[in-house]
């Protein structure tokens, strides 16, 4: 396993660990696959079709975001594409100072950027 597996795998026991805890509430996810901590990048999609994934989610909600509104209103920023998040709201993903970082236009407000290659989620699809 890779340095960065083996960080992912402790920060995955953890995630576990809260969630047995706490309750998973409305995520239904029990699949998931990390093609960034993968050696051979294998896309796991291709091969549980009878799963589908969950879409892109928003990260935690930015600190002391001022800073970044005040860039972002300058035009400081790269626009790099948009989402939808699980409740239909549309998220635009940017790049300010070359961090990339989520920001929801109707509240003016910044999300810490959760990058999809990074975990993908699955449902199991009901026959």
């Amino acid at each position: 396993m890779t340095r960065k597996g083996r960080y992912l795998r402790k920060e995955n026991i953890q995630i576990a660990l809260q969630v047995l805890k706490q309750g998973a509430g409305d995520f239904k996810a029990t699949r998931y696959f990390s093609r960034n901590s993968m050696k051979g990048r294998i896309n796991m999609a291709k091969i549980w079709s009878d799963y589908r994934a969950i879409g892109e989610r928003i990260g935690h909600r930015v600190k002391g975001g001022r800073p970044l509104l005040k860039l972002y209103k300058k035009g400081v920023y790269q626009y790099l594409y948009s989402f939808k998040g699980p409740d239909k709201r549309k998220f635009d993903v940017i790049k300010i100072k070359n961090r990339k970082t989520i920001y929801y236009p109707k509240a003016k407000t910044f999300y810490h950027y959760r990058n999809p290659h990074h975990f993908r989620y699955f449902y199991p699809v009901k026959p």
